[in-house]
């Protein structure tokens, strides 16, 4: 922290700016498209630049002043800002539309609406072919939000499940895609297909477009929408920034939480403590039986059980305060007769976390019939979970221009996450000890390490020779990965006893019961490598309107590997008295030779899992996808966007000799009709064909314990993809400068949708969780959205005091048909049971409500923000059990910012302050039963920004 601050105060005196800059873009503002070429001056003066293959443009050195700002290009209407105010060391951002208009020579507009990049991402919705939602860095900084998870909710329509996991209009994780930079990012999770969100922090995202509805350049799978995260672009010219933040949580920070005894590195990886000892590597652990009679192999199981760390119960500590910090840095300078731009960034946070008060409970569904039925309490536990997360992460990316039509680039993004959690709980488990004074004890120590690396390059050319033909291409390589070393489990119970007159606590770990204490290997690795290239051919058509013919290709392939080993102790002469030491450590391996019966005594011995390496699993997938779609305007108030996209897609995933596979081959048909209304106002309609395929967890052909949940996961080799016809229709209106209202209908028929299934009747005591295909579902809804600035109402009042209101909301109802035979069973245990129900992962609704204020001379900006989800299907009940539904939670958050002198900014925020529970309830007959129940707390940080 001492040396980014000595840097931070060197950058204030070594960069001091001798004038400003202006910087934007110049678009077509017939369809948004760059105007490469055209030229950008300072009317009056000799500075002048040209628009790049981005639109973009920067003026350096403007000496502080006033001006008028100029941009032109043969064929199109002068474009003149006036007002354009620099200051030194400060950029100003002026962007301009251009109309093809030969009656008017001259377009005369005002610098004040056209300065704030949120302006530029309304202006991008306005001209785009897909109906979608956007977010800006100047809103996402706003919010507070730390990184893309948070920073997506803000989205209309959009929720975060888990804290990692986007849903778009209330669909779960499997209906939603993430790109970075146009290119689909893998999953770092096992059991899940999208990307885990929370591994992006915020400080390296320019914006975040969230497509709700389909056209044939884009890839079909996906039904709740496309988030594409767009990474910072190089600047105009040179720029550090520098932010040192510290945090508190009123749960956790300054009291003691549970923490996970192997100790969490500063560097957010696991410093060795954890690692598979060598000698276990390749080793084939002696069976105890057989060690008993065996000299040899008494010692090597000897050896072996003491190879491990003694700790098998979590300790305590006092949780930090949370901190972290970032610099960027990026410059754009001459190169020959070309430029080149660069940006570097990167990020670091450390957080903890508390859960101090943590009930769980498990139910079953009893075998009687009618009124009788009812769910039968299997367990109810009362625990305490700690959490320590590091996050660190990187951004390098580089472009060169050799000239205005031309660009090469390269873009690569590091993240990593290492968290480390530990949990005990405690209660009763009526279903295995008939007596209430017997207790269950659980401890879990676990520690996760993932990443993602993504090297992307790209090239964009325009030949103006070739009628403005454009071709853009895409290389792109990403991998992630998901380690999760050395988790301990070590369950027990006790009961107190009166043993010869004495009372006395007995303890005892039965492994007919619950597993023997258990330590588990798991890791993933998944690669994901793309090729595309797309063609934009400008066409004149007869009306003398000019449309576009777009054409392209993508070849995709994905490779996942999963392996697992798990290790148990098993006792053979001794018992478990309550201490842990004493069991795992003094008791360990060899204890001795019995004469008497000429075998050898061990003490708790460790033993591999016959089905160790049972849940290993090999997939891979490759994807070849051809569209062309068509952008043809009809008159200069209407325009059709339709298109074709032909997919196949080959899947294959194996666990030894077991194979599930899918070999699919779809046309799916896009088409959308854009009518202006009036000037900033449009209807859309769109209708696609899409699809969602199961991942490779879900149809690996093998049964997995689910140590965390406990319970079974099966794999279903049977599924089959998903296919989803989308209807959506939209009315909006860009009102003015960061202000939109706007009217969304949407309608989705799927036919065989696959949903996670909860089947706690007919497993184990702790359930089972699979996937299976429901014949029909159908989603359909509406979205609400406004963002209004009273800016009108400040001028008028020549007041420097802005306020601004918005919101949005998503109100959405699904239907699922309860298959027959399932539904006779449901009914004879609850006689009123509808036999439709939600789809697995839909919430009936979503708002989010802002009220923001920002003062024109000072710069001081506040926001308090609103969210609230409606009740959620968590996991769908199957032979009869009800559901799992996460409850409707609200949360408020307040930001506030600062500036002060010398590009210093002082951020603060509050978050979670109604800090309302986490809880997940099985609903039956009408009553609540609790699965889960949790609070996370209230945080507040404050962030120092110096930009120099």
């Amino acid at each position: 922290m001492k040396i980014l601050w000595g840097v931070a105060l060197l950058c204030l005196n070594i960069f001091a700016a001798d004038g400003g800059s202006i910087t934007g873009q110049v678009v077509d503002g017939s369809n948004g498209e760059p105007m490469v070429g055209a030229t950008v001056r300072v009317d009056g003066t000799e500075m002048v630049t040209w628009v790049d293959i981005n639109g973009s443009y920067t003026l350096k050195d403007v000496p502080e002043g006033i001006y008028t700002i100029m941009a032109e290009m043969g064929g199109f209407s002068t474009v003149s800002v006036q007002n354009v105010q620099v200051k030194t060391g400060m950029k100003t951002t002026i962007s301009m539309e251009m109309k093809v208009d030969s009656l008017q020579e001259v377009m005369v507009v005002t610098a004040e609406a056209l300065k704030d990049s949120e302006v530029g991402m309304l202006r991008l919705r306005e001209k785009s072919l897909n109906i979608s939602d956007a977010i800006s860095e100047e809103l996402i900084s706003k919010s507070g939000s730390s990184t893309a998870a948070d920073a997506v909710t803000k989205v209309t329509g959009a929720s975060i499940v888990g804290g990692k996991h986007v849903f778009i209009r209330g669909l779960g994780n499997r209906y939603t895609t993430t790109q970075l930079n146009g290119t689909e990012l893998p999953t770092a999770d096992p059991d899940t297909k999208s990307f885990q969100m929370d591994l992006l922090p915020t400080k390296l995202i320019q914006n975040i477009v969230t497509q709700k509805s389909f056209t044939a350049d884009k890839p079909g799978n996906f039904s709740g929408g496309i988030v594409d995260i767009g990474t910072k672009e190089f600047p105009g010219e040179f720029m550090l920034d520098i932010q040192l933040s510290g945090g508190y949580n009123d749960q956790s920070t300054g009291k003691t939480m549970l923490a996970d005894a192997g100790g969490l590195d500063w560097r957010g990886q696991d410093p060795g403590d954890r690692k598979l000892p060598t000698s276990l590597r390749d080793a084939q652990i002696p069976d105890l039986f057989a060690a008993r009679r065996d000299a040899d192999l008494a010692q090597l199981l000897d050896q072996y059980s003491k190879a491990f760390g003694t700790s098998m119960s979590p300790e305590s500590k006092d949780a930090p305060l949370d901190q972290g910090a970032s610099v960027s840095t990026g410059n754009r300078f001459s190169l020959g007769t070309g430029e080149v731009g660069f940006l570097a960034s990167a990020t670091y946070s450390a957080n903890s976390s508390s859960r101090p008060e943590w009930e769980t409970a498990r139910w079953r569904l009893t075998e009687n019939v009618g009124d009788a039925a009812t769910l039968q309490n299997q367990s109810s536990f009362v625990g305490s979970k700690g959490t320590e997360s590091v996050q660190w992460g990187g951004l390098f990316s580089a472009s060169y221009l050799p000239n205005p039509s031309h660009e090469l680039g390269w873009t690569t993004l590091y993240s990593k996450v290492g968290e480390a959690s530990a949990e005990t709980y405690q209660g009763q488990w009526p279903e295995q000890f008939s007596s209430a004074n017997a207790i269950l004890e659980s401890r879990v120590q676990k520690y996760s390490d993932r990443a993602v690396i993504s090297n992307q390059m790209r090239g964009q050319h325009v030949f103006p020779t070739w009628n403005l033909l454009e071709v853009k291409w895409n290389l792109s390589h990403a991998k992630t990965t998901q380690d999760e070393p050395d988790t301990r489990i070590f369950t027990s119970h006790y009961a107190d006893r009166v043993m010869n007159g004495q009372d006395t606590r007995v303890y005892s770990i039965t492994a007919s019961t619950y597993n023997n204490p258990a330590r588990y290997y798991r890791s993933l690795e998944e690669l994901s490598d793309s090729a595309s290239v797309d063609f934009v051919l400008p066409i004149n058509l007869w009306n003398e309107q000019r449309g576009n013919l777009k054409w392209g290709y993508l070849y995709q392939t994905k490779d996942r590997s999963f392996e697992e080993r798990r290790f148990e102790y098993v006792a053979d002469q001794t018992r478990y008295n309550g201490d842990a030491d004493e069991y795992f450590v003094d008791q360990a391996g060899l204890l001795g030779f019995d004469e008497q019966r000429n075998r050898y005594l061990f003490g708790t011995v460790l033993q591999e899992s016959p089905d160790s390496r049972g849940g290993d699993y090999s997939g891979d997938e490759t994807l070849n996808a051809a569209y062309v779609l068509g952008e043809l305007p009809i008159t200069d108030k209407t325009k059709i966007v339709a298109g074709l996209r032909y997919e196949t897609d080959e899947f294959t995933v194996e666990n030894g000799n077991k194979v599930g596979s899918l070999d699919d081959k779809d046309t799916l048909p896009s088409f959308g009709l854009i009518q202006a209304l009036q000037d900033h106002m449009n209807l859309r309609f769109s209708f696609g064909r899409t699809l969602a395929r199961p991942t490779f967890r879900e149809k690996a052909p093998y049964t997995s314990y689910d140590f965390i949940a406990d319970g079974l996961y099966v794999g279903n080799p049977d599924l089959e993809r998903t296919l989803i016809d989308n209807y959506d229709l939209r009315w909006e209106w860009f009102r003015g400068a960061g202000e939109i209202v706007a009217v969304s209908a949407f309608y989705k028929d799927f036919t065989n949708p696959i949903e996670k299934v909860y089947n706690i009747k007919f497993a184990s005591e702790f359930g089972e969780k699979t996937y299976k295909n429901v014949d029909q579902a159908e989603v359909y809804g509406l979205e609400l959205e406004g963002r209004i600035q009273f800016e009108e109402w400040a001028v008028a009042h020549d007041s420097n005091h802005i306020f601004g209101i918005g919101g949005n909301l998503a109100l959405i109802k699904s239907e699922v048909k309860i298959p027959d035979e399932e539904y006779e069973f449901i009914l004879q245990r609850d006689p009123e049971a509808s036999q439709t129900r939600k789809l697995q992962g839909q919430s009936p609704f979503l708002i989010n409500l802002t009220m923001s204020y920002d003062h024109a001379v000072t710069g001081t900006s506040a926001s308090l923000n609103f969210n609230m989800f409606g009740e959620r299907l968590e996991e769908v009940g199957f032979g009869g059990a009800p559901s799992v539904i996460e409850k409707p939670r609200k949360t408020v958050d307040f930001i506030f910012s600062q500036p002060f002198k010398r590009g210093i900014t002082l951020n603060f925020s509050a978050k979670n302050l109604l800090n309302e529970s986490v809880e997940f309830v099985q609903e039956f007959k009408g009553v609540d039963y609790i699965q889960s129940t949790y609070k996370t707390g209230r945080s507040f940080s404050l962030t120092i920004s110096i930009n120099p």
